[in-house]
């Protein structure tokens, strides 16, 4: 699936639009820098109106995102001293060739862009965000309801707790549709989130919910050090539910940003939290949410770069997935937050190390199609090795830029479709094992040996669909070469990477001739082997064969090749 060009609507047809609203044609209309959901095209004109913002549907949440957007700022609007937009107008069906909404355009920089700027404005966007919340969660409602209606929230479900179990299995298949879930980890976490969901049926008292406040969607006016908050933006998830569920998306915050956070909230407010069945609830919210974030890593967007957001956003979710299967730690976390004082810059999200996010490009192209095949098999093998010599302190960090290279060319990321499922994880590797050892090349073992060693490292928070794209690359390698003689390079590079892809693999078999073969190379040719000197300037496929053997000759201790 590739990104969707994001163009200004032709001018002709801007003009006849807002010409049926009563509206002149614009004098200048700017292309969003940023979309998500929305794309958000700025119309400014000569006289008034002065400017207008264009809302346009970029990709369906599975939702009427722009219905539920009119829903909550007409709740909002007056009932909540919160800077929202008051004018929203959804364009009539046909308009343009997408769904559209026409609104006021508020002034400002988004959160993230003034903590960019200076660091030091940090806790000061992040106690806005906790403002916020506690201001929405003034605005009561006596029912529940995530879908939007002229203007209105409507339920579809009898009960909050079947409403909520209702987006939990939404999300979960949004993720298992486009092969981003991470496997027995996702599994894991719905389960714990299922055992949990019965404290949803105290609920009895409902509020507005954003359910996407972060810094990204605060708009904020002013240099120096006190920027104010100008507008509140991106309602497209909103609903009435259980003011608690505003929880979700801050608590996968770094402690040191949930204090600001909830200084912000209100540290009385906050502690009456910690209250057990509060904190069962706040469990549930918080990792439905980390569901929900599997499936949004589907997104276009996210394949910018080759891939590269997406592993990044993948990890986060892998470790933020983590963190949710830990006994207690809404508990731990809050009162963390609470305990901490912090006065230098804050960071929201935690950085993945560079070598997992490597790993996790790599396993990523596995699923994708068309499926990484034979002819890059090399370059996937290399990519991995060169993550574990690094983390090993084999090889300098450097390395990661060459087998983030490597990854480059593994072709395009495009979305796969769901694949069958392995129900018996253990048997499927046990089975998959024997019949490469029985029948594959020295390449397929390789190939075997250090992809589930990848899956192994990241804790298999990795889909089936991952699993099934490794399968499928190690089958369609070629068996073993005729009995043709190769370059001794080649046959040492065959005999080590071999041996060590069998053992790792659990078989004990040698190889024969190795060590004879070792000695009658040419000592530069020996050290050119385990040396990674001259990888910079090394051809791709041969980058990628060296690291695979210089990771396979530390696996070898025994061997006794010095």
């Amino acid at each position: 699936m590739s990104s969707p060009p994001v163009k200004a609507p032709p001018a002709r047809q801007l003009a006849a639009v807002l010409a049926r609203l009563g509206l002149p044609p614009p004098v200048r209309v700017e292309v969003p820098p940023r979309r998500w959901v929305h794309a958000n095209y700025r119309l400014f004109f000569r006289g008034p109106p002065g400017a207008l913002l264009l809302r346009r549907v970029l990709h369906s949440p599975g939702y009427d995102s722009l219905a539920n957007e009119h829903a909550a700022l007409r709740l909002v609007g007056g009932r909540a001293s919160l800077p929202v937009v008051r004018s929203y107008q959804v364009l009539p069906e046909g308009s343009l060739p997408w769904p559209a909404a026409l609104s006021q355009l508020l002034p400002g920089r988004d959160g993230v862009t003034v903590m960019r700027a200076d660091p030091s404005q940090g806790p000061r966007v992040v106690r806005e965000v906790g403002r916020a919340m506690a201001r929405l969660a003034e605005i009561r409602s006596t029912s529940h309801g995530l879908r939007g209606d002229r203007g209105r929230f409507l339920a579809t479900h009898r009960t909050w707790r079947e409403e909520w179990l209702a987006q939990l299995a939404f999300r979960l298949a949004d993720a298992l549709d486009v092969g981003t879930d991470l496997g027995p980890l996702s599994r894991a976490l719905v389960e714990r989130i299922e055992d949990r969901l019965p404290a949803l049926d105290q609920v009895e008292s409902f509020a507005l919910l954003h359910r996407d406040l972060h810094p990204p969607n605060l708009l904020f006016v002013g240099d120096g050090d006190h920027p104010r908050l100008s507008g509140v933006v991106d309602w497209e998830g909103a609903g009435l539910g259980d003011p608690l569920a505003e929880w979700a998306q801050p608590l996968q915050f770094r402690v040191e940003a949930l204090s600001h956070l909830a200084r912000g909230y209100g540290v009385e407010r906050v502690r009456d939290l910690l209250q057990a069945d509060s904190l069962a609830r706040l469990e549930v919210y918080a990792s439905t949410r980390c569901v929900a974030r599997l499936g949004f890593t589907a997104m276009p967007m996210f394949a910018e770069g080759r891939g590269r957001l997406r592993a990044h956003a993948l990890e986060v979710a892998a470790s933020l997935c983590r963190e949710a299967l830990e006994t207690g730690w809404v508990r731990r976390k809050l009162l963390a937050a609470l305990d901490l004082s912090v006065q230098a810059p804050v960071r929201l999200w935690s950085r993945p190390p560079p070598t997992a996010l490597l790993r996790r490009r790599a396993l990523d192209a596995l699923r994708h199609a068309p499926r990484v095949g034979a002819a890059e098999a090399s370059l996937l093998a290399g990519a991995l090795c060169l993550a574990a010599l690094v983390e090993a302190r084999v090889v300098p960090e450097w390395a990661v830029d060459l087998g983030a290279a490597l990854v480059d060319r593994l072709g395009p990321q495009e979305q796969s479709e769901r694949t069958e499922a392995i129900d018996d994880r253990p048997r499927w590797r046990e089975d998959l094992i024997e019949q490469v050892l029985a029948q594959g090349s020295v390449e397929a073992r390789a190939v075997l040996w250090v992809g589930l060693h990848a899956v192994d490292q990241v804790e298999s928070a990795v889909p089936d669909s991952t699993l099934r794209g490794l399968q499928e690359l190690v089958q369609s390698l070629p068996a073993e070469r005729s009995g043709q003689a190769g370059p001794p390079a080649r046959e040492v590079w065959e005999g080590v990477v071999g041996l060590a892809a069998s053992r790792g693999l659990g078989s004990d078999e040698e190889a024969p001739g190795l060590r004879a073969a070792w000695e009658q190379l040419p000592e530069a040719a020996r050290s050119a082997l385990v040396d990674p000197a001259g990888w910079r300037g090394a051809p791709p496929l041969q980058l990628a064969e060296q690291a695979v053997f210089l990771y396979a000759f530390r696996c070898l201790d025994d061997v006794g090749l010095t």
